[in-house]
């Protein structure tokens, strides 16, 4: 057994303002007194008075100790507690892992024997069990005990043992310091905790839960070196690079901790896992069986996701990560960017150039459009972009026909972008497209359509933007303009004032 595992984990700390859960999450105990006491030399310790404590529930994975459960399936509680003010009655619980948050019944108790003497014990639902040996004397300082409670196991007759180790100063062996006799238990699943000081008072420093059956030597391990023998489980959380820039650098992530088994009941390690709420900005992805998420994100942004990991029986973690927040942001650009038209009349400025930057733009940056000495003219000559304006745009106006490159360059040290091909027509281009209908495929034959877009299919470039375009008796509409290059491919976009799209039709210019 990996003593790392273990379902329920009490420890004094300051800063602490309830006896809470280290392992899972919102399980506290309340009730009667409970102060964060200093009981000498720094060691802190939950201070329990007068009535018992409220009992918490305890996660899932808790042990079950029910019939038919085999070789392993009881569990054991380790403690380290003084008792401050000893209680009047005999058989109070000091600590109790319990099934009816009503009254102590059915679980693994501490109790009092007699006069400062405690006993290890199960007690179910009509008697309580002693151990066989009779009571420990406890003592005036903290003392740690660890009981061990044997679930229903053939090799015993379906009999229930409960063992305890008392810390010690040089233990000899590894034998119980009592031992119970067999006692038929009443079959459950303990599933709370319960702290009871009775007239005294009870200080508790420190509390694990096993959902399992610890070795005899590692019982006794356990009771001589608390703090030394077992490690509370790292936290699941996740790292890795935060920062990416869009569409090149990309960003993982990736589980920390090698004590993830001690989430788990069976203590294996998780086979798989999945985004429980959240998602992932677009290009990342995680590795079902890793854990690790990955890729080359495609937009900027900050987002918060939830990881859950199960099991090889699909049981799930009852810690989650949490929470993860992360940021995704551009890196400084080093390259300009580049779209508009591919083509347009003679004399006519074309549709919008656009100049932007592949990243954070640092400065500014004034950007020259060039036809390679064609003889056009560009609108402004000159655009510049920076942070707070990182795109501007520009028109060019062709002198002669034929093909000729469009492109751009920085004095400031951004790389050029890719250059466009651009073809000049004499003639000013001309769109059909025939039978246009509505979304309820009536034909929209001699119509006004409110609004015409235009669209390059080839790098999305809006060509035009026209209102109140009518179509002829046959339900055609027929676009002609300067700034539509022959052999260009288009998407044709009609929709009416209130956004009602008429449709959406590909064609190509002649």
């Amino acid at each position: 057994m990996d003593l790392t595992t273990f379902t329920y984990h009490l420890k004094a700390q300051a800063g602490d303002t309830v006896p809470q859960n280290r392992v899972g999450a919102g399980e506290v105990l309340t009730g009667g007194t409970i102060a964060l006491v200093d009981t000498g030399g720094g060691v802190m310790a939950w201070r329990f008075s007068g009535s018992p404590a409220s009992a918490i529930a305890i996660p899932s994975r808790a042990a079950d100790i029910g019939a038919g459960r085999p070789v392993g399936g009881g569990m054991a509680l380790v403690v380290r507690v003084k008792i401050t003010t000893v209680e009047a009655n005999v058989g109070d619980t000091v600590f109790g892992y319990c099934v009816d948050t009503s009254s102590p019944k059915g679980g693994l108790l501490l109790s009092k024997s007699s006069g400062t003497q405690i006993n290890g014990l199960w007690r179910n639902q009509s008697a309580s069990f002693a151990i066989q040996t009779g009571g420990v004397t406890h003592g005036a300082g903290f003392k740690t005990y660890a009981l061990r409670l044997t679930g229903n196991d053939p090799a015993r007759t379906s009999s229930d043992f409960v063992d305890l180790w008392v810390e010690t100063v040089g233990r000899s062996g590894t034998t119980p310091d009592l031992s119970s006799a067999a006692a038929n238990s009443s079959n459950q699943t303990p599933a709370a905790i319960i702290v009871n000081a009775g007239s005294g008072s009870i200080d508790v420093a420190e509390a694990y839960i096993f959902p399992g059956e610890p070795t005899d030597a590692q019982m006794a391990a356990l009771a001589d070196d608390l703090a030394g023998t077992m490690a509370v489980p790292t936290p699941v959380t996740f790292s890795g690079t935060v920062t990416a820039q869009t569409g090149a650098q990309g960003v993982a992530f990736s589980w920390a901790g090698s004590a993830l088994s001690s989430y788990f009941a069976n203590g294996t390690a998780p086979l798989a896992y999945s985004i429980l709420s959240g998602t992932l900005p677009a290009g990342l992805a995680i590795n079902s069986s890793t854990g690790v998420i990955s890729g080359t994100p495609t937009v900027n942004g900050s987002f918060s996701i939830v990881v859950r990991a199960t099991d090889s029986a699909g049981t799930p973690t009852t810690a989650d990560t949490g929470t993860i927040s992360f940021t995704i942001a551009a890196a400084a650009a080093t390259a300009i960017t580049l779209t508009g038209p591919s083509g347009g009349q003679v004399g006519v400025a074309s549709a919008a150039f656009t100049v932007g930057a592949n990243g954070t733009i640092s400065g500014s940056h004034t950007v020259t459009p060039s036809d390679g000495g064609a003889g056009g003219t560009f609108s402004p000559t000159t655009v510049t972009i920076s942070a707070g304006t990182p795109t501007a745009t520009f028109t060019y106006t062709p002198s002669t026909v034929g093909a000729r490159t469009i492109s751009a360059t920085d004095a400031g040290g951004y790389t050029a972008p890719a250059t466009i091909s651009y073809t000049a027509s004499a003639t000013a281009g001309t769109l059909t497209v025939s039978g246009i209908k509505n979304g309820s495929g009536t034909l929209l034959a001699s119509t006004t359509l409110p609004n015409v877009v235009v669209i390059q299919r080839s790098n999305r470039a809006a060509l035009l933007a026209l209102t109140a375009q009518a179509t002829n008796g046959a339900g055609a509409l027929v676009i002609s303009s300067g700034v539509l290059a022959a052999g260009v491919a288009c998407m044709v976009l009609a929709f009416s004032d209130d956004g009602t799209a008429a449709g959406a039709w590909p064609a190509t210019v002649v």
